[in-house]
């Protein structure tokens, strides 16, 4: 059974915050872009605002992936990340074949600790610095990767077809469901985004976690299609192909205000309710919602802009 995250309707934020997360990622934006030759992109695949996360930022260059944690550091420079968090981020870049980067500030002015880059790696605490790191032409696509992918395309879509405000999104594999967010006839919902066209086993998923039964719940299938169909590699990304048909309800909750509009049968395999036409289109990207704050919806759908 996989893990469901807790607190799945409430604001849950780390110590770092997404204004500060958001100035890193243009400082390191900004300092890339400088160096880089215009045709070796850089791509954003996390800004900071995914709960759970082992880490805090993500960058696709030349193949390689950079995942950055930021920390506060103490008048001493001690730091406050734990060998057990060091550890698990670690394994989830081992696991998906991320480079794991610390980026050390001060924590009464926020300023970096290092000079240049201030990335240092995780394993052995020395500076990385991602023009030295050698190119991974044929590297492939990770788990998270293909998994990050799939759910921003149906974070798009919910978007764009104005069919929810998103209050958090999750890409860890094996974490479900991947959003939160309420629909146009104010539900709150869930929705679970896979590759695989199959059902989920919604009895054995809603009696191990309650929670998710007082809630919407949707599927949205999501599949990736390289052009030779060989590997998705990450330097193909532009490459690729997705077949997105929305995210179709597969379960409707006792207290959601639809089932007294129809029949709850013809209910099920519809797209959420619209939002309200009258709604300003700047409140719908960021009212109640983690993921598109502080100007982030531009950023990360560029960043995803491959999967159109």
């Amino acid at each position: 059974m996989p893990h469901v995250r807790k607190s799945p309707f409430e604001a849950i934020r780390r110590a770092v915050n997404l204004a500060l997360q958001h100035e890193i990622a243009e400082r390191l934006n900004e300092r890339l872009q400088a160096i880089a030759r215009e045709e070796t992109p850089v791509n954003w695949l996390k800004l900071g605002q995914e709960y759970p996360s082992y880490d805090d930022l993500a960058f696709h260059f030349r193949g390689n992936v950079f995942s950055v944690k930021i920390y506060e550091c103490g008048p001493g420079g001690e730091s406050p990340l734990s060998a057990e968090e060091i550890a698990r981020l670690q394994e989830f870049a081992r696991e998906n074949n991320l480079i794991p980067c610390g980026y050390p500030i001060d924590a009464q002015t926020h300023e970096p600790l290092e000079q240049g880059w201030n990335l240092l790696s995780l394993k052995t605490g020395e500076p990385v610095d991602p023009m030295t790191v050698p190119s991974a032409p044929t590297a492939p696509l990770s788990a998270w990767e293909r998994h990050s992918f799939q759910t921003m395309r149906a974070a798009q879509w919910l978007v764009r077809s104005r069919r929810g405000e998103i209050q958090n999104v999750c890409t860890l594999p094996g974490a479900v469901p991947q959003l939160f967010f309420s629909d146009g006839a104010g539900n709150r919902c869930w929705a679970i985004v896979q590759e695989e066209d199959t059902q989920p086993d919604l009895k054995a998923l809603l009696k191990e976690h309650p929670a998710l039964q007082d809630a919407d719940g949707y599927l949205g299938v999501v599949k990736l299609n390289p052009p030779d169909g060989g590997d998705a590699l990450r330097m193909q990304r532009s490459d690729l192909t997705v077949e997105f048909g929305g995210l179709k309800r597969i379960y409707l909750a006792p207290s959601s205000s639809l089932t007294s509009a129809e029949d709850d049968a013809e209910l099920l395999g519809q797209p959420p309710p619209e939002l309200p036409a009258e709604q300003p289109e700047e409140e719908v990207s960021g009212k109640g919602c983690l993921l598109f704050l502080v100007g982030a919806l531009t950023a990360l759908l560029a960043a995803c802009s491959c999967l159109q």
